[in-house]
């Protein structure tokens, strides 16, 4: 006996029935290479059944949506596990910097392990409190030599730092003083260039030179002058300091585990003694650490790094799902 249909509430609808199975989608795999029809799927004497749903598949398309769907989510997540590879590979190879040495002349302090000796003329002026320029305290200064005179040569004083960190780059930063008649390379006839030459390692790195009294031209190259021309009420001269920390050439590659710092004055027109001299205050080297994890990634990072290109690489390969004439 037929069971009785139970009653639609009232307001409701009764839902329409299920379309018929579209069956003329089922079609026979050719044995040959066709457009639109995946590799993967090609098997002699298979039929491959597409239950086509027609809410499923937008009009004028043969393709259902679900499946674009799900290929973009599957884009999302291969583009996603890629990413976390590339990142996990970068982020090992990021390095760290320390400063391995700075001296103020009023304090100074080295990195565990590393030794500095600083040798030549290092006589020690000060400011007391005043800040000049961004000097304050002690600095060094050295006035030596007396090249327009015919007197003995400047001398060099020099900072050596041995048993580095292992790194791959420095970066140096001081302040510098010309202090006192300082003639630039176009100033008065017999009196000029005055030089101060600045030595990386035993190379000559630059020749450095101010106009205090005679003159136009101040070269200090790429470092910034902080201050001057003005006075140090040292002997009635015009004077100048200046930043070298902006000076890109001093920062530089190295990979050796000593580090030689060197500054003399030069130029035939250097009278030294009363007449001129140079100073260093603020000195600090940087070093940029060799980064030991990253030269050799950990398991996990490997692994994450051959997920996400794996995962890329099958992305690439992939073709297009079986579409429906």
């Amino acid at each position: 006996m037929p069971q009785a249909r139970r009653a639609t509430p009232a307001g409701r609808s009764t839902p329409a029935p299920e379309p018929p199975i579209n069956r003329s989608a089922i079609r026979q795999i050719p044995e040959v290479d066709e457009p639109g029809v995946a590799p993967r799927s090609r098997r002699r004497g298979v039929e491959l059944k597409v239950w086509l749903h027609w809410r499923t598949v937008p009009p004028g398309e043969g393709r259902p949506a679900l499946d674009r769907r799900g290929n973009r989510t599957m884009k999302k997540l291969v583009g996603t596990i890629a990413a976390l590879g590339l990142a996990a590979a970068a982020g090992s190879a990021i390095a760290s910097t320390t400063v391995v040495y700075q001296n103020d002349f009023d304090t100074s302090s080295t990195a565990a392990g590393v030794t500095a000796a600083v040798a030549g003329p290092q006589a020690i002026g000060g400011f007391g409190v005043t800040n000049y320029g961004g000097v304050t305290g002690s600095f060094l200064y050295n006035d030596t030599g007396n090249n327009y005179g015919g007197g003995p040569a400047p001398q060099m004083t020099t900072f050596t730092l041995s048993n580095l960190p292992s790194h791959t780059a420095l970066d140096v930063d001081f302040h510098l003083m010309f202090i006192d008649s300082w003639d630039s390379t176009n100033g008065g006839a017999g009196v000029s260039p005055d030089y101060l030459e600045i030595y990386l390692d035993g190379v000559l790195w630059g020749q450095l030179t101010a106009a205090n009294t005679s003159g136009t031209t101040n070269d200090f190259a790429g470092g910034t002058q902080t201050f001057g021309p003005g006075n140090f009420v040292y002997n009635g001269y015009s004077d100048r300091i200046v930043d070298m920390s902006g000076a890109s050439g001093l920062t530089f590659a190295h990979t050796a585990s000593t580090f030689t710092l060197g500054i003399r004055a030069g130029g035939t027109g250097w009278q030294g003694g009363a007449d001129e001299s140079w100073g260093i205050d603020n000195i600090k080297v940087t070093a940029t650490l060799r980064d030991q994890t990253g030269a050799i990634p950990e398991p996990g990072t490997w692994a994450l790094m051959i997920l996400g290109f794996g995962s890329a690489g099958a992305a690439l390969r992939r073709r297009p799902a079986v579409s429906v004439a």
